[in-house]
């Protein structure tokens, strides 16, 4: 029967947009394991959001991203083969975000849907074709437009 077993890990996502619409591109690493075995999920993606965390006037946003993820799982303790496998991913998510200052802080739910359910060879780890996760975050707001830094250059 697989484990099911939590990865936790860091994800960078950067947004760059108009108003409230922001194009996206983010990666993030995840790690879990157990006492018999490990793994390490990595991805890729891009799409488009709209509204937070990346446009400070809203508090609620949307995103959904299309993108490639890899995970490979080894024996806990060893050196020993380990087992590689890769799908193509879409991910819906929601934002919450607050903003303090420059600032952002937010959190997101997420859905995301693998091509296909992966295994990973004989460590009984699957990942399930469709998983949520939780994140937690914060958003360095900048305002590149030029009318923005002429405003303040008088003061």
């Amino acid at each position: 029967m697989p484990s099911q077993i939590l990865a936790v890990g860091p994800r960078l996502e950067v947004g760059v947009g108009v108003g409230p619409v922001s194009i996206l591109v983010n990666e993030g690493l995840r790690l879990g394991g157990s006492d018999e075995h490990n793994f390490m999920i990595m991805d890729l993606s891009a799409g488009v959001g709209y509204g937070a965390p990346f446009d400070p006037r809203r508090m609620l946003g949307v995103l959904a991203t299309v993108g490639i993820e890899w995970a490979t799982g080894y024996p806990s303790g060893s050196s020993g083969s380990s087992h590689v496998s890769a799908s193509g991913t879409l991910t819906l998510g929601l934002r919450g975000a607050g903003r303090i200052a420059a600032t952002a802080l937010w959190i997101g739910l997420d859905g995301r849907l693998r091509a296909a359910a992966s295994s990973l060879g004989p460590y009984a780890l699957e990942l399930p074709q469709i998983a949520t996760m939780f994140s937690v975050g914060g958003a360095l707001l900048v305002d590149g437009s030029p009318d923005s830094s002429t405003r303040f250059a008088g003061r």
